[in-house]
């Protein structure tokens, strides 16, 4: 007993549930003894040359084209099963009406704005039910900073609703953040020129208490040095010339850059003080600037070399 396959007509075992020749699926079918006397007494017929070649050949002996048994070569290939094709169209329908609804719901959760959510009630009865006292914190304040701050805590969006947030809510969340980072930005900058004003003025306090240390030593130190000066003894061979000496006031010597610069606190301030005084032209023959400027002479000449 054979089993022959309705999809291309070859003869299978009795067993097999796939065809040899065409892998198809094989439903157990008993084929006459008399089919199959007739099937193999029958020659084939080559398809390409109409060549007649003698039974049971597999290949023309005239073209060498592969052959087809007799009773398949009359024979239409039959159409696939008609539960098998419904079961395959069914699949295909449930396959596009679940990708239709994937993408109609990404559509709308991607969508959806603001305007689609003020318009429902849900979203519009919180603001009715607030009235003005929900828009009174939302008034417009100047900022120190020249910044208009909006006040919108009223109209913030619960936590559970965080998910949801459109675009614009997101945007004046950000916006709100900024502001908020922009005046702290501005009150630490103003609290750095506080601080730094403030230096600079004890700075500059401190420099004028010292310069005035500086005036009031100096003021001290000039009457004391002509009182050291021996006064002049008149001359007896020229009475006319000490009488006119002794009419006029002496002279007070010149105060030195020791003597400007001894109310200086520490060596730091004593040699910036010298370097100032020896810049003057009264003290251009001091001993200490004449030495100062000897070894600036020095250093010049070492690094000229």
């Amino acid at each position: 007993m054979v089993v022959v396959c309705q999809a291309c007509g070859a003869e299978n075992r009795d067993r097999a549930k796939f065809c040899r020749g065409c892998t198809a699926p094989l439903e157990p079918v008993a084929v006459p003894q008399a089919a199959r006397r007739r099937a193999r007494s029958s020659k084939p017929v080559c398809p390409a040359c109409q060549t007649n070649n003698p039974a049971g050949a597999r290949f023309c002996q005239a073209c060498g084209v592969p052959l087809l048994p007799a009773s398949a070569s009359h024979r239409s290939m039959p159409a696939l099963p008609a539960a098998g094709a419904a079961k395959r169209k069914v699949v295909l329908w449930g396959l596009v009406l679940v990708l239709a609804g994937v993408g109609t719901w990404w559509k709308l959760s991607h969508t959806s704005g603001p305007a689609s959510r003020a318009a429902t009630p849900e979203a519009t009865a919180p603001a009715s039910a607030n009235g003005p006292a929900a828009l009174a914190p939302a008034q417009s304040q100047a900022a120190p900073g020249g910044f208009v701050t909006v006040d919108l805590a009223g109209t913030s969006p619960a936590p559970g609703d965080a998910a949801h947030l459109s675009e614009a809510e997101r945007l004046r969340l950000s916006l709100e953040r900024l502001e908020r980072e922009d005046r702290a930005h501005t009150a630490a900058l103003e609290q750095q020129r506080a601080a730094a004003a403030a230096e600079q003025h004890r700075r500059a306090e401190l420099a004028r208490r010292r310069a005035e240390a500086t005036a009031a030593a100096a003021a001290a130190a000039a009457p004391a040095a002509p009182s050291l000066a021996p006064s002049p003894q008149p001359s007896a061979a020229t009475p006319a010339v000490a009488t006119t000496g002794a009419a006029a006031p002496p002279a007070a010597p010149a105060a030195t850059v020791e003597l400007a610069c001894a109310g200086s606190s520490n060596f730091f301030t004593r040699d910036l003080c010298r370097l100032r005084e020896c810049g003057k032209a009264s003290f251009a023959r001091d001993p200490t600037c004449v030495r100062f400027r000897e070894m600036e002479e020095a250093r010049r000449s070492a690094s000229a070399q």
